[in-house]
Parts: structure tokens; sequence; C-alpha cells
């Protein structure tokens, strides 16, 4: 059986985005103890938080029994 995770990412830095990279290699060494890790995009700066939270809202009840991680780095 397969365990399902969902990583909640912020604004992605420019040139190079090292908390992305740091959960696609995540992910990568998660699926050989099958657990699956999707990353999403969650746009806290470009709209309001209330409508970030609703889109995480909708997408944890459409993806019921995923465990969801908040990635950030402390320079966000």
């Amino acid at each position: 059986m397969t365990k399902c995770c969902m990583a909640l990412l912020g604004r992605p830095d420019m040139p190079t985005d090292a908390v992305e990279s740091y959960c696609r290699y995540l992910s990568d060494a998660l699926e050989k103890h099958s657990i699956s890790l999707e990353l999403m995009r969650v746009p806290w700066s470009e709209g309001n938080w209330q409508e970030a939270l609703r889109d995480v809202r909708k997408k944890a009840e459409e993806h019921r029994g995923y465990w969801f991680l908040v990635q950030y780095t402390a320079l966000a």
C-alpha cells in the first residue's frame, strides 16, 4: 500500500529553488519506501491568505488521507 503526501511550497526562488529541488530528491527517496510525495505551489504572497488557504482546503478534501507537509526556509 502506497502512502501519499503533499509538499506545500510557496513562491519559487529565482534563479534556482532549493526547496523544490530538495522536495524532488525527497520524493525520489520516499518512493523506495512506497511513499508518494507530490508538490503543490501555494500562492501565499501573490493573492491573499484566505484564497491560498481555500485552495489548500480544497486540495485536502480531494486528497483525503494524504499528509500535507509545509516546506519553507528560514529565509522565506
